[in-house]
């Protein structure tokens, strides 16, 4: 599998047509003979607290919310360490956390017209912080190092 793949790559070298873009989260386990087939190697860091903050800004604005700007950046504070894909299911987490409440709350099956429309409310810091509790990042201290330690022993950009 991994000659023909080897193979396969020399084959798309060699289109200047076409740009192979690769990633992985464990590049220390990669073959060498696969990394002299990739020119270029850019480590893309975790999020800042500023990429953050504009991440989760960006998610609040297609969501009906009561979030504070300094909720936001307390928010950003507390997600250190946090990747992009961990703030989005974060995110996804807790949005839906105004619905449960709701189907728990006010649901009852005894309600003579269970088909009326039960307003959700909207999204507050309270729902994000309770999640945060539960919703943890999923890069350790280790694993940091050991892509700053990689990085620094190898010609990444």
């Amino acid at each position: 599998v991994k000659n023909e793949f080897l193979v396969q790559i020399e084959g798309i070298a060699q289109n200047t047509d076409v740009l192979l873009l690769a990633a992985t989260n464990l590049p220390w386990d990669l073959d060498t003979a696969v990394l002299r087939r990739f020119e270029q190697r850019l480590y893309v860091p975790l999020p800042t607290e500023d990429d953050r903050h504009l991440i989760i800004s960006s998610f609040l604005e297609s969501t009906a919310h009561q979030v504070t700007d300094e909720e936001v950046a307390q928010l950003s504070k507390d997600t250190d360490r946090y990747s992009g894909s961990d703030l989005m299911q974060f995110l996804r987490t807790s949005n839906m956390v105004p619905v449960r409440e709701v189907l728990a709350k006010e649901y009852d099956v005894t309600n003579e017209s269970p088909t009326e429309n039960i307003a959700v409310p909207q999204l507050e810091y309270r729902h994000l912080a309770g999640v945060l509790q539960t919703c943890k990042a999923t890069v350790s201290e280790l694993e940091l190092q050991k892509f700053s330690s990689y990085c620094s022993g190898n010609e990444i950009v």
